[in-house]
This record gives structure tokens, sequence and C-alpha cells, in this order.
């Protein structure tokens, strides 16, 4: 097929040269490969939804002063701008969105701030309540404040030995027999997280993500309870390594102040599933 007569237009390419040998541009190909019109319709796929997420509650998500750089804090921004993230929480007679549980979390911030919660202080965590716990917890963690739960069920004397080994400087709690001697107390009530939206905007405050952003200790039963210390790193690639899907929700019967409960609720926010919480002691701290 190649060969021509010899005073025509094309000549035998089959005799010429390897590199002056005409061949068809791979660009032309292009249009009828598969792959490029998966990899065309993705585009516009994307296209459209960051558009969607350009705009969110009028106001464009790139001109928003970050006030979160911490992993978890830019976790959690990232879910709640998504219109397809699940619920954060779910509980009997109540749902939250991402958008909505982040709101919770900076105001409770902000009154932290103002309470002087600082870096630097390791704060103490006395709450029953499984979402005022939650909330109080995710706010330290955005704020980069090492924390350390010590439980309400626990005897006040494990609270206070703990609390000594770990030189707490402050105590957050509801309650006000949970205070401990020679600790500052803060009592989380639902008007002082109400005020908290007169507070001022939040600073933006860069923490190390490798200094230990969480101590969990464990039952204590067969002696002095061990202290495990985690960064947000880790527990970041904690949540990574977990088994369950983006969107799944997860329910589990312990309290929030244990080690195994409170350390899956931070893996759900992380990787954006939806945690059951039981049934809220008090009402709940309202968004800022």
């Amino acid at each position: 097929r190649g060969r021509q007569r010899k005073g025509g237009r094309f000549a035998d390419i089959r005799r010429q040269p390897r590199q002056a040998r005409r061949v068809r541009p791979a660009q032309s190909f292009r249009p009828h490969d598969r792959r490029c019109k998966v990899r065309r319709a993705r585009a516009r796929y994307n296209r459209g939804v960051y558009k969607a997420l350009r705009t969110r509650h009028g106001v464009r998500i790139d001109e928003r002063p970050s006030a979160m750089q911490t992993p978890f804090g830019e976790r959690l921004q990232r879910w709640s701008a998504d219109p397809r993230a699940p619920h954060a929480i779910v509980m009997p007679g109540r749902e939250m969105s991402y958008a909505e549980f982040l709101g919770s979390i900076e105001g409770c911030a902000r009154w932290l701030v103002a309470e002087g919660c600082l870096p630097g202080e390791i704060v103490g965590v006395t709450i029953g309540d499984e979402l005022t716990n939650l909330t109080v917890t995710m706010a330290l963690m955005i704020l980069g404040v090492p924390q350390v739960c010590l439980p309400t069920h626990d005897p006040a004397p494990m609270r206070e030995s703990m609390a000594r080994r770990l030189a707490v400087g402050r105590i957050v709690a509801t309650r006000s027999q949970h205070a401990i001697a020679g600790k500052a107390l803060s009592l989380a009530t639902r008007d002082a997280l109400r005020t908290s939206s007169r507070l001022g905007p939040l600073i933006a405050m860069d923490a190390d993500p490798d200094a230990t952003a969480h101590y969990f200790t464990s039952s204590g039963t067969t002696g002095e309870p061990k202290i495990i210390p985690m960064s947000q790193r880790l527990l970041a690639m904690r949540a990574g390594h977990s088994n369950y899907a983006p969107g799944e929700r997860q329910l589990l019967l312990s309290t929030v102040e244990d080690f195994p409960a409170r350390s899956a609720r931070l893996r759900c926010a992380y990787m954006g599933r939806t945690s059951v919480l039981q049934r809220s002691e008090s009402s709940p701290p309202e968004s800022a």
C-alpha cells in the first residue's frame, strides 16, 4: 500500500529513512482516547463544584481570614465548606452540620482565649456532657493548647493526682464541685459561651503539629494510670489508617471521657464522619 507510481505525488515511504517517515501526530488520537474523555468530564465536574464552594453564605472562601492553622482546624474548615459533607453530630432530637459545629467550636475558642488559655499551659477538661466535652476538646485542638481529660466519674484524689503529675494550670468544667485546689477554674456554662460572639475575631494561631496536643490516660485499674502523649500529626495519622469511610456514622456506648471513645471522636471529626452522641445532660453551647 505504501508503494506509489514512480512519478506520482508520494514516494515509497518504506524505502525512506526511518527519521524521514511521515508519522501521524499523537495529539490527533487524544479526542478518541477514553481516558482523556474521563479526564475532561472530571474536570468539568470539579469546576462546577469549586464554583459552588467559592461562595458560601455570601462570603468568598478565599477571602475569609483563616484562624485555624492546626491540622484539625484546617480539616474542620474543609468539612464545613463542603456542601456534600455529612452531619458532624447526631443525637436524640438534634442534628448538627459541620458548619454549625465549627461555629460552636470557634465561639468556645474565643471564650477560652479570653479566660487565659495559652499554648504554654496544660488544660484539664472535666465535663460529663458529651457535646460540651467534644466542643471544648476541639476548641483546644484548634488553638494548639495541650489538654488532658480528668473524668467526672474518677474520684477527686485521682483527678488531683493526675493534675499534679502533668502540672495542669487550668481546669475547664461545667460544675464548680469539679474544681481542684490551686488550679484556675473556668466554668463552660451556656451564658459564658453565649457572650463569646462579642469577644472579637479569633486570632490565628500556628501551633506545632508535632507538639503534644493531648495527654490520654489509662483506666488505672492495675495501679497508677499511664500517660500517653499524642501530637496532632500522630492523631491525624491514626485517623487516616482507620477502616471507616467518610460519611459513616459511629456510635460508641462508652462515655466520651474514656480513652477509646475520646480518640474515636477525634478520628471521626478529622475524617468527616458522623459522631452519634448520647442525650445531652444540659443545653448544648450555642453557635457563634
